[in-house]
């Protein structure tokens, strides 16, 4: 399809008749154009001529028509000058109408340019988004003109035109000209009230993330995520956040953002300075992050220890419980155990074999004992866990002695001197030299192994040099390089840290706004629903509960699962009961000789009443216990009702 002067037939759409280009409008005139090689000169005449045209300028002078025109194109009423010289070239018939749109939409500039651009655009955007048939059929009527004109005559300047065409803006107007031009059919408008009360339904089913219609989310709970998002960033910023206009709170928002930034750089900076200065230390850089691999691998270790500790207990009261026995692990802590079974001697459970290996005892098995195997696993797996954290521990101790040893404490280096100086198996150092942590464990293990040996005065020796290490760890009881590198290390995590959870809290609100406004425009939906029933002089639809009432108006009843009571139906409007589609109605009044392949509805005469059946399954006036829905309308009989469509009226 062709669209080449879709922008020339807007302007005159426009100019005319001040609201967009109806779509088979376009495409109609869009072929008149294109026979004449692009001129709109017959197209500019037709819309002159046109019931529309002579409508909206019918009883106005020639300066009112003027002002019409220059309104339609520009947003505002003519000059002086100018209304004066094309109303009397009207009048002294120098100039058609179509001449005169022609002229002053040509003769446009500045702001008067930028006002009809910028409506052309605003009716191509309307147009474009009338994309369903039923769409383009609603943009029609009166009432729907209405509308696509107050749509263009809002829009002049580039901001007022941005907020006309954006999204929500742009479908909200289209909505509200297709819902005045579609005529009034009741089933219509009650599916299309059930759509949008089940789409809120199945939003909320799914809104607190889990699916489960049981646990929905409700307005409060949404609400109240809005809330709590707002005020978790609340605490996180400087000033009062919660409460403010959205303008404030994104200035506040910003603020803090870029105070973070600054704090975490800072923080680096510091950090930097730290670990330069430790570098200029030999080695001193690797021994600190040898302590901290050390340390978080004894972390993990500690971790892994207690859980091992807690599934052991778990075993253990599990094999207890499945073989009715007590078991008491050996003080020593080697993993072994004895186990008692009705007062009866203590026996072994799981012992150490040759290897040294945990082991079931003689005579246990998982047929006699049911759940030793995984009681055996649980407590191998404790001990290795044991074992694990030791060895942990003691690399965090070692590798934190090199870090002493390192990094000295002013004035400390005298006694780490003396101890350089006691080195005399593994090495001899110059005088005045600092030995390293690695030198003086070595000299450690070299006494320890003369003491083993037996070698004359090495248990003196090996005393006299722990003596010296432990002056020498006593003067230096601090690492001020390794200091400044772990608090300005810690610096930059909290830094990190801050804005991480500043970075979560925003993003919380921004999910917890999206679905407050995702309900916001489903309850809007509803509402739109509903305001087709008003505006044709309907109250809103209501659910039938045990008992129900006509009121003063057009009242709507919906009929639901269970039985009941309506009282004052059409008595003082023109009421409606609606039982579904799909329906017939059984004009014998006799549940007996219902047809078993229809959905049937029955009228009984009850007393000055009538009694409605509504079968829930086309089977349900045979079946043993009728299977339909009874409502009791009182006060009017069966032949003062009318059925259509599922529709029951008061006749």
């Amino acid at each position: 399809m062709a669209t080449t002067y879709y922008n020339d037939l807007q302007k005159l759409y426009v100019a005319y008749f001040n609201r967009p280009a109806d779509p088979g409008g376009l495409v109609f005139w869009e072929g008149v154009v294109e026979k004449a090689n692009g001129n709109t000169a017959a197209v500019s005449a037709e819309f002159a001529k046109s019931p529309e045209y002579k409508d909206a300028f019918a009883g106005q002078t020639n300066e009112q028509i003027v002002d019409t025109i220059y309104k339609n194109i520009f947003g505002h009423t003519a000059d002086a000058t100018g209304r004066a010289f094309y109303a009397n070239a009207l009048t002294e018939k120098r100039i058609t109408v179509d001449l005169v749109v022609k002229d002053i939409a040509g003769g446009a500039q500045g702001t008067d340019l930028t006002a009809y651009n910028n409506k052309v655009k605003a009716a191509e955007a309307f147009t474009t988004a009338l994309d369903t048939d039923a769409e383009k059929a609603g943009y029609a009527g009166a009432e729907a003109l209405k509308l696509a004109k107050e749509f263009i005559a809002g829009v002049t300047t580039d901001a007022s035109y941005a907020a006309a065409v954006a999204p929500a803006n742009l479908n909200e107007v289209v909505a509200d000209v297709v819902h005045a031009g579609t005529p009034f059919v009741m089933t219509a408008a009650l599916a299309a009230l059930d759509t949008a009360i089940d789409a809120k339904t199945a939003f909320l089913v799914t809104a607190d993330g889990d699916n489960d219609a049981k646990t929905s989310a409700t307005e409060v709970s949404i609400a109240g995520k809005v809330t709590t998002a707002e005020t978790n960033i609340d605490a996180l910023i400087t000033g009062d956040y919660a409460g403010k206009s959205e303008g404030i709170k994104a200035a506040l928002l910003a603020d803090q953002v870029t105070a973070n930034t600054k704090a975490l750089g800072e923080a680096e900076k510091a950090y930097a300075t730290a670990v330069t200065a430790a570098d200029k230390v030999e080695g001193l850089s690797t021994l600190i992050a040898t302590r901290a691999a050390a340390v978080a691998a004894e972390k993990t270790a500690e971790t892994t220890q207690a859980q091992a500790g807690i599934a052991l207990t778990a075993a253990e009261s599990t094999f207890e419980l499945a073989s009715g026995t007590v078991v008491t692990f050996d003080v020593s802590g080697n993993g072994t155990a004895k186990y008692t079974k009705d007062g009866g001697a203590s026996t072994d459970l799981i012992v150490l074999d040759a290897k040294g290996n945990l082991a079931l005892g003689t005579g246990v098995t998982e047929t006699t004992f049911k759940g030793v195997t995984a009681l055996l696993n649980a407590t191998v797996a404790k001990e290795t866990a044991d074992a694990a954290e030791v060895a942990a521990h003691t690399a965090t101790v070692a590798a934190q002695f090199g870090v002493d040893v390192a990094d000295l404490k002013a004035g400390s280096s005298d006694e780490l001197i003396a101890v350089g100086q006691a080195i005399k198996l593994t090495g001899d150092l110059a005088d005045n030299a600092l030995p390293t942590a690695a030198q003086i464990t070595a000299e450690i293990t070299a006494l320890e192994a003369n003491v083993a040996a037996g070698t004359p005065d090495a248990a003196k020796a090996l005393s006299d040099f722990q003596g010296l290490v432990t002056a020498y760890t006593t003067a230096d009881d601090a690492n001020p390089l390794t200091a400044t590198v772990d608090t300005t290390k810690t610096a930059v995590e909290g830094a990190q840290k801050t804005i991480e959870t500043l970075t979560k809290a925003t993003a919380d609100l921004t999910a917890a706004q999206a679905t407050a406004t995702q309900l916001a425009g489903l309850n809007e939906a509803i509402k739109f629903a509903q305001g087709t029933f008003t505006a044709n002089e309907f109250n809103v639809p209501v659910t039938l509960g045990a008992a129900a009432a006509g009121t003063s108006g057009n009242d709507i009843f919906l009929a639901d699962a269970k039985a009941s009571t309506l009282v004052n139906f059409g008595v003082a409007g023109d009421d409606v009961l609606y039982v579904g589609s799909g329906y017939k109605l059984n004009t014998t009044g006799d549940l007996t000789k219902g047809v078993n392949t229809d959905l049937e509805v029955f009228f009984e005469k009850s007393g000055t009443g009538t009694k409605v059946y509504v079968e829930t399954t086309a089977f349900g006036s045979s079946a043993s216990v009728a299977e339909v829905l009874t409502i009791t309308i009182t006060g009017v009989a069966p032949e003062q009702l009318k059925f259509d469509n599922g529709i029951i009226t008061h006749v």
